[in-house]
């Protein structure tokens, strides 16, 4: 009966902070060169698109551009656009 009463006690326990293992860090070291592929691999995708399709996903994802003033320039109207 003990044993079951200390068993359900340390179920809930913390562990200690010495206990716990060191972050690893290696996991970042990579990082760089997964951020350099993903860009090239964007700009292959990019260059494969019409100019009108590149223009467009540049002005939304990295100009920020609202969506009223996107279908003002690519649609030539002010209708309300979700994307």
């Amino acid at each position: 009966m003990a044993i079951e009463l200390r068993r359900n006690e340390r179920r809930y326990e913390s562990a200690d902070v010495e206990e716990c293992e060191p972050f690893d860090i290696s996991q970042e070291l990579d990082a760089p060169l997964v951020n350099e592929q993903r860009k090239l691999l964007v700009r292959k995708v990019l260059s494969e698109l019409a100019n009108r399709d590149r223009r467009l996903l540049r002005a939304i994802f990295l100009d920020e551009r609202e969506p009223a003033e996107l279908c003002l320039n690519f649609l030539g109207t002010r209708i309300i656009c979700a994307y």
